[in-house]
C-alpha cells in the first residue's frame, strides 16, 4: 500500500510536466513548463528550459540575450570555406548541427523547440526555433526555419526558408523557397533568387545575380 501514493505522486508530476500554460497580454522567457504565450513574450532567450519541451508566442518577441557578438566571430571564419560550399557527412557521423555545415538532413521538424510566430526582435536567435512573421536581428540568427521577412545585421543561417532573407554580411540555407539579399548568398536546393557579391544555389556560384526556379 505504501507504493501507491508514490505511484500517484509519479503519475502527477508527469501530468505537471506534460501539460501547456496558457499566457495572455505577457510573459518572460526562458520558461521551464510547456507555455502559450498569447501577446508579448520578453526576457533572455525565447526557448524552454528543461523540463520544459515546448515555447509558442503567437504575437510580440523580445529577446535580450547577448550571445549575437559570438555568432559574429564564427561567421566571419566561416563565410568562404565552408560555408560556401558544403561537405559530405562523414562516416558515423548520425547528427549534424547547424554549426558543421553537412549536407544531412538536420535537423528535422522534431527537433524544432521554439515557435514564434508575429514579430520577433533579438540580437541573434540561436536555438531549435521557428520563426515565422516579421523577424528583425540586430546580429544574427541562426535557427531552423524562417518562414516570412527575416532582417539581419550580418549574418541568417538556418536549415530552410520560405519568404525573404536580407542580410548586411551573409544569407545560407539549405531549403529555400524564395530571395536572399546579402553580400554572401548560399542555398543548397530550392526555388531561389539571389541578389549579392558572390551567389551560390547547389554547385553553380555567379556574382550579382543567380536564380533557380
Amino acid at each position: 500500500m505504501r507504493f501507491i501514493p508514490i505511484s500517484l505522486l509519479l503519475l502527477l508530476s508527469a501530468k505537471s510536466l506534460c501539460a501547456q500554460e496558457v499566457r495572455n497580454v505577457a510573459w518572460i522567457n526562458p520558461v521551464k513548463r510547456n507555455t502559450i504565450v498569447n501577446g508579448i513574450s520578453i526576457g533572455l532567450v525565447a526557448q524552454p528550459f528543461k523540463p520544459a519541451k515546448g515555447l509558442t508566442v503567437n504575437g510580440l518577441t523580445l529577446e535580450l540575450q547577448p550571445a549575437g557578438a559570438l555568432i559574429m566571430m564564427y561567421s566571419l571564419g566561416t563565410t568562404m570555406i565552408p560555408s560556401l560550399g558544403w561537405r559530405k557527412t562523414k562516416e558515423g557521423e548520425t547528427r549534424a548541427s547547424v554549426f558543421s555545415h553537412t549536407n544531412s538532413d538536420w535537423p528535422d521538424k522534431d527537433s524544432i523547440k521554439t515557435h514564434l510566430r508575429g514579430i520577433n526582435i533579438s540580437p541573434g536567435f540561436i536555438s531549435e526555433t521557428s520563426a515565422t512573421g516579421v523577424n528583425i536581428n540586430i546580429i544574427a540568427s541562426l535557427i531552423v526555419e524562417n518562414r516570412g521577412l527575416t532582417i539581419t545585421g550580418f549574418d541568417n543561417t538556418c536549415y530552410t526558408f520560405s519568404g525573404i532573407m536580407i542580410s548586411g554580411f551573409k544569407n545560407k540555407a539549405t531549403v529555400g523557397h524564395g530571395l536572399q539579399i546579402a553580400v554572401f548568398n548560399n542555398c543548397r536546393e530550392g526555388k531561389v533568387v539571389q541578389l549579392g557579391l558572390f551567389n551560390r544555389i547547389g554547385k553553380r556560384a555567379l556574382p550579382f545575380v543567380n536564380v533557380s526556379l
